[in-house]
């Protein structure tokens, strides 16, 4: 068995066909249970006495068989973050951010509307206008990125935040607040 550590986060384990024929997960991967494999517990307290390898916290496996019989396992820890952390994340992308949504036709906005606020427990900031037979929805602080918000490309077209501006001063506007609750109910 060869124990070889590739950082601080990171290790690499080799074993020969006759050590992996030994271990539980040489076998049959589909039907393995790793986070109760006494032969990756026993590998992984192995590696913790031989170069200091802490494994606590989550870990990443990946066990390679080659078909002659060796295995190479290499395994990673992911970096905890706590809930609050990964809430503020969430916070920083969407508070603040706009995103404009052009329609060519009111049943298609009527219709999008209507999906965003069946698909959504809170309510959205949103604002619509209208000019030149197009309608524009503008969406507030939320992730446009996040795939709950993909759907809006099968009615409309994302359009840049330059065109905000003139919009916003030669569009009449339909809805100053609550555009999404609003156009939702009208279909």
């Amino acid at each position: 068995m060869e124990i070889i550590k590739l950082g601080t986060c990171s290790l690499k384990i080799s074993l020969s066909s006759e050590e992996a024929g030994k271990c539980d997960f040489s076998k049959n991967k589909d039907d393995i249970d790793y986070e109760n494999s006494g032969s990756l517990k026993f590998i992984l307290d192995k590696a913790k006495k031989e170069v200091g390898f802490d494994v606590k916290g989550r870990l990443c496996v990946e066990i390679y068989t080659a078909p002659s019989g060796e295995c190479e396992i290499f395994v990673s820890k992911a970096k905890e973050r706590s809930y609050k952390e990964k809430n503020n994340d969430q916070q920083k992308r969407s508070i603040g951010a706009r995103s404009i949504y052009v329609f060519d036709r009111l049943e298609d906005i009527l219709s999008a509307c209507k999906r965003l606020a069946d698909n959504t427990s809170f309510e959205i900031k949103s604002k619509i206008y209208y000019d030149k037979n197009k309608y524009y929805l503008f969406l507030f602080d939320t992730d446009t990125k996040d795939i709950k918000y993909s759907f809006l490309t099968e009615y409309s077209k994302y359009i840049k935040n330059s065109a905000a501006l003139y919009i916003l001063e030669r569009g009449k506007c339909l809805c100053e607040k609550k555009g999404v609750e609003i156009f939702s109910k009208l279909l």
